[in-house]
């Protein structure tokens, strides 16, 4: 992912794309693509770094946590 700080955006199919990414430059940068169907599940997205993201989804019996890095 090449764009531009940290956001969410929405694509023509309804599939969510969080990213996370240097303030200033089109460089480094990690994101998700979340399928439409569980988008819904998404608890949270949380930008560390341009390099560094992560995204909580709720599932049972637990809750999951994925790193992207």
């Amino acid at each position: 992912m090449r764009w531009k700080n940290f956001g969410e955006t929405t694509t023509e199919e309804g599939h969510k794309v969080f990213f996370s990414a240097k303030e200033d430059k089109h460089e480094h940068g990690v994101g998700f693509l979340v399928h439409k169907d569980i988008v819904n599940t998404v608890m949270g997205c949380r930008p560390v770094s341009s390099r560094l993201i992560t995204i909580r989804l709720r599932a049972a019996p637990f809750n999951i946590t994925i790193v992207q890095a």
